[in-house]
């Protein structure tokens, strides 16, 4: 009874960083330290081990508490380093605060990959933000980012929310029934490893789906393309979406209304930047702990708390992933989707017509340069 309370509060409460879990029936109880399986992005490869934090908890603290919030801004990135955000570098102190004051508590780290919309509970395909992978699909499927600088070859560790709460459950109960010294807090990489899937898989089967239930909120046609090469990149961004969102600005202040897409370009930009370091690097995980963890499960266990990766069907997972988007990201129900496949086609073909008229255009000033020079 206590387990499935602790499963309805996670469900209810997806973002708490830690949890405490009374199991009634065995009169124990385990502390788990919610971190990310990105804490120590800068070892490769990441085993279920401490690493050296990039400055001491206690220190940090007292840094935090001793300048003010400006000050703080202006040297956030002399204090970050070679680290790539704030989020990854303050999640690897956290670590070792646990590892420093854990003395003889029943308590263990799990680091889950990066999480993304449910496969089945409570529902199909929810979620409530829009952060990392769910904001580039939700922007794809917009018709807004037709550019990611993003190595499609590479592997990423992505896991569903409601497997990664089951997995932080088990991960519980597995620490709360083998009382390990302070010297031995487990640590649990809870990743996509022994089930992977390659950004450029995860971008062609949100898009195989995508296409069927397309959202009404949509201002183009779908065109997303995952970019290696920065530079590359960096053309697209002028020419797919500065170019576009300048003119349609222009049209806007003629017309005397707001001017929008190139402020929502500039978010869209700086949030590229921030992304590219995990998108444009493939990271090793180990996860034989966890892998050992699941081993332990009875047949009833696993399929009450759903939690290993190998048994995820990923095409069978995409079939809602982004129903679930449109539905709770983008505030599209179902209801309007015939309304959607009609605006869907109309802008399939002014995409179509769009890239004559370019092609035209080309050629018409290539025939010209051509002739000017004979």
């Amino acid at each position: 009874m206590g387990i499935l309370l602790i499963k309805k509060l996670l469900r209810e409460y997806p973002d708490i960083s830690c949890l405490y879990v009374l199991i009634s029936t065995r009169k124990t109880f385990s502390f788990v330290h919610v971190s990310t399986a990105y804490a120590n992005c800068l070892q490769n490869p990441i085993e279920e081990k401490f690493y050296d934090p990039p400055m001491d908890a206690d220190k940090f603290i007292d840094l935090m508490d001793s300048i003010d919030e400006k000050l703080l801004d202006d040297i956030t990135p002399q204090l970050l380093g070679i680290w790539p955000n704030t989020y990854v570098y303050t999640k690897s102190i956290a670590e070792n605060v646990v590892k420093k004051h854990a003395d003889l508590i029943p308590i263990g780290i799990f680091r889950p990959g990066i999480v993304i919309p449910t496969y089945r509970e409570p529902i199909c395909g929810w979620i409530n933000n829009m952060y990392g992978l769910v904001g580039v699909t939700a922007g794809g499927a917009m018709g807004l980012i037709r550019t990611n600088h993003c190595d499609g070859s590479m592997k990423v560790s992505v896991v569903p929310g409601d497997l990664t709460t089951n997995a932080l459950i088990v991960s519980a109960w597995d620490i709360a029934n083998n009382r390990r010294s302070s010297e031995q807090i487990p640590i649990y990489n809870y990743v996509s490893k022994d089930n992977p899937i390659t950004f450029e898989e995860l971008k062609d089967m949100s898009a195989k789906y995508m296409l069927s239930v397309p959202t009404n909120e949509a201002i183009w046609y779908y065109s997303f393309r995952n970019t290696k090469y920065r530079p590359i990149h960096l053309f697209y961004t002028c020419f797919l979406h500065l170019l576009p969102a300048f003119i349609i600005d222009m049209i806007a202040l003629c017309m005397i209304k707001q001017p929008r897409l190139l402020k929502i370009y500039n978010k869209i930009y700086k949030t590229s930047n921030i992304l590219c370091y995990f998108t444009t690097t493939e990271w090793d995980f180990t996860n034989k702990r966890w892998n050992e963890l699941t081993r332990k499960l009875t047949t009833e266990d696993r399929e009450l708390f759903f939690c290993d990766m190998k048994d995820l069907v990923w095409d069978s997972y995409f079939q809602t992933y982004f129903l679930g988007i449109r539905i709770f990201i983008l505030k599209d129900p179902i209801l309007t989707l015939p309304e959607a496949h009609i605006k869907w086609r109309r802008l399939y073909w002014m995409h179509q017509a769009l890239k004559l008229i370019i092609a035209c255009v080309f050629l018409i000033i290539t025939r010209a340069m051509f002739c000017r020079l004979l």
